[in-house]
């Protein structure tokens, strides 16, 4: 997800350790702050090709030298075998572990992070551990059942990735008030399209993938909607947020919807209807020329 702003404290020109750096750290810092493509765990893409066209003079020399001097002051972790750059504290800085909203988006970009050396200086510096590889919990491997075989497993607390332990402190392992690392989250439930189906056992039996009434399969829920939800915390304003969510759909990419619900969630206050995700979509595709029509009288 695109971020269209960054949080930049003043107080880092108070900093001892920052004022020490060369100009060009400081600068090469502050710009890697600045990213779009920064995740909410504080991963980008390593291009330092790229980032040497941001400014006048610079090489991709001067790049990987100043990187260099980011790495050795712990500012920053680089692989270049995943081609992945984390910066250390943006996570506590930020205030994302604050933000009871964005935990679900943090995790997702926690579990998306392909460098194992990231990994584990990320959960060196917050703590917490990796989901198992098979995506199986103790309990099931204690069980020797595997989940996906399991005919009356209806996908609600199996193949389900641990959530991620986060502290505000450098620790080794979970910190005071995380849940153990094997207890299932809601958010990581799979979709109805990646559980086992579930076959309908003895009279009045019915598979929750299907209408109770018709009989045919369920729609699977729309992500963005499910996103919106979780970021509010309104389930009851589901009917209206999938009528607006279909109607931008029909006007604007699904990242521009993604990119300004991850804007909504960075608020102070969540907004309390899905008709403010409509507006901020329309300014956005205002100031692209592009046209969002009211949405259909009586909907």
């Amino acid at each position: 997800m695109a971020r269209t702003e960054a949080r930049i404290k003043a107080t880092m020109w108070e900093d001892a350790d920052f004022k020490a750096l060369t100009p060009n750290a400081q600068w090469l810092y502050t710009m890697l702050l600045s990213q779009r493509g920064l995740s909410f765990a504080g991963v980008l893409p390593y291009t330092p090709k790229r980032w040497a066209t941001l400014a006048k003079g610079v090489t991709p020399a001067v790049i990987t030298r100043t990187i260099a001097e980011l790495q050795t002051n712990r500012y920053i972790v680089v692989d270049t075998g995943t081609e992945e750059l984390w910066i250390r504290t943006f996570v506590r800085h930020d205030g994302i572990l604050d933000n009871p909203r964005l935990k679900r988006v943090h995790a997702d970009d926690v579990n998306a992070i392909q460098s194992p050396i990231i990994r584990a200086e990320y959960h060196a510096e917050y703590g917490g551990t990796d989901p198992p590889p098979d995506g199986d919990t103790d309990g099931d491997r204690n069980r020797g059942t595997d989940p996906d075989s399991d005919p009356n497993n209806n996908g609600d607390t199996n193949g389900v990735a641990m959530p991620i332990g986060m502290g505000p402190t450098r620790t080794r392992g979970r910190s005071a008030g995380t849940p153990p690392p094997n207890t299932p989250s809601p958010a990581f439930r799979r979709p109805p399209s990646e559980r086992p189906p579930t076959t309908p056992t003895g009279n009045g039996s019915r598979n929750p993938e299907t209408d109770e009434k018709s009989g045919n399969p369920k729609n699977p829920p729309d992500p963005l909607v499910e996103r919106w939800l979780t970021i509010t915390g309104k389930p009851h304003t589901r009917p209206q947020t999938e009528l607006i969510v279909r109607h931008l759909r029909a006007h604007v990419d699904p990242t521009v919807i993604d990119e300004r619900i991850g804007y909504c969630a960075t608020l102070d206050q969540p907004p309390h209807s899905p008709n403010y995700l409509l507006r901020t979509c329309a300014d956005w595709a205002a100031q692209h020329n592009i046209a969002i029509p009211a949405l259909p009288k009586g909907a």
